[in-house]
């Protein structure tokens, strides 16, 4: 292709050959063409009017950045319904800013915790220390100290910086099995250890009960089930937002709102946010 010039010329006609396919499409359903000095960006929000018969889908564009210091949710209304469960699906979508290489460092991606006891934890997603993997856990009822169930053992669901990806976590102990899934598809299924134990705090982006393991990066789109999703749905929603009518919904934080108040959509689990966090432009790509 020769020359910078050459490849910009060719870069321009791309484009251009684009527009017209784009617009092709757009007219011939009625809808708002795309202009020539439009970025990239609003031909990809255009163009999703065509594949949603004609209702562009909210792309939400603020996120909350966790420094790893001090940044969580408080969203300790969550903790009752999550306690004593033998099914149970937590799912996010994050971004991470900060690899964890060194062994002790980790981050919460969403905890249920027990305040008075530092030994033990409730149900934990969380980017993981010293191999770099996420990790879905939890503190059976009845158990002490860390006799838990992970779901971590032979992982391969790496962190990667710089990019959102979607982490979900299912507990079936009626099945027996904590699953760890991974942009969709599940990574590692291992033995769980009985229902869930009794939770009295909760928290995004940090363990609240004892105000440690902060995460480094954006969550978005935080959602808590009364089941054990399937594979099929798990995949689903590391493209989709959960359906807000299903009854095994339990809550559910977009967490765009650019406040201090992040609003359940579901349940009655307002959140809190704490510490100072940061609310960053950062659209999903492709996340309807």
């Amino acid at each position: 292709m020769g020359t910078v010039a050459d490849k910009l010329t060719y870069l321009g006609e791309t484009k251009q050959a684009i527009r017209a396919e784009a617009n092709r499409l757009l007219s011939a359903q009625g809808k708002e063409e795309i202009a020539e000095g439009d970025p990239f960006r609003t031909y990809v929000d255009k163009l999703a009017a065509v594949d949603t018969g004609g209702v562009t889908p909210r792309e939400p564009r603020q996120y909350l950045n966790f420094d790893r210091v001090d940044d969580h949710v408080e969203i300790n209304a969550a903790a009752a319904s999550i306690s004593n469960k033998q099914q149970i699906t937590i799912e996010a979508m994050v971004w991470i800013e900060d690899i964890y290489s060194e062994e002790g460092q980790q981050g919460e991606i969403f905890c249920g915790d027990l305040s008075t006891d530092s030994s033990n934890f409730g149900v934990q997603l969380r980017q993981n220390s010293g191999d770099d993997t996420f990790i879905f856990g939890y503190t059976a009822s009845g158990r002490t100290g860390f006799t838990s169930a992970f779901s971590s053992n032979g992982s391969p669901a790496k962190s990667t910086k710089s990019r959102w990806v979607h982490i979900a976590g299912a507990l079936d102990d009626v099945a027996g099995l904590i699953r760890l899934y991974h942009a969709g598809q599940l990574v590692v299924e291992s033995p769980s250890a009985g229902p869930t134990s009794t939770m009295d705090t909760a928290a995004i982006g940090s363990r609240n009960g004892v105000g440690d393991r902060y995460f480094a990066g954006h969550i978005a789109r935080v959602s808590v089930w009364d089941a054990a999703l399937s594979h099929a749905e798990i995949a689903a929603l590391a493209t989709s937002k959960p359906d807000i009518t299903d009854s095994r919904l339990l809550h559910y934080w977009e967490l765009d709102t650019g406040t201090t108040t992040i609003p359940d959509l579901v349940g009655s689990a307002q959140g809190t946010v704490n510490g100072g966090a940061e609310w960053v432009t950062s659209g999903i790509p492709g996340y309807r």
